[in-house]
């Protein structure tokens, strides 16, 4: 299986806040994603709310900016990956 990194969100559902931070070529980086049945997960950033939803077998994550942490607080992410 196999996980897609990005930095852009490639997926407009992705989007949480109201900015436009889709990848200007979204549908053709959706088509290569939705031809390759091996990708479990998308994960992106930019858009800075965080964001999920799952959509032809994939897991669409936006990971949410350390930004937005607050002072007293630590920012880290961890993902557990499982065979099944």
């Amino acid at each position: 299986r196999v996980i897609v990194l990005s930095h852009v969100l490639l997926h407009p559902s992705q989007r949480v806040d109201v900015s436009d931070t889709t990848v200007f070529d979204f549908e053709e980086a959706l088509e290569v994603i939705r031809a390759c049945p091996v990708v479990a997960a998308v994960l992106c950033g930019h858009d800075h709310s965080g964001g999920y939803f799952f959509v032809d077998g994939a897991h669409h994550i936006t990971l949410q900016s350390p930004l937005h942490k607050g002072a007293d607080s630590l920012a880290f992410g961890r993902m557990d990956v499982y065979d099944d």
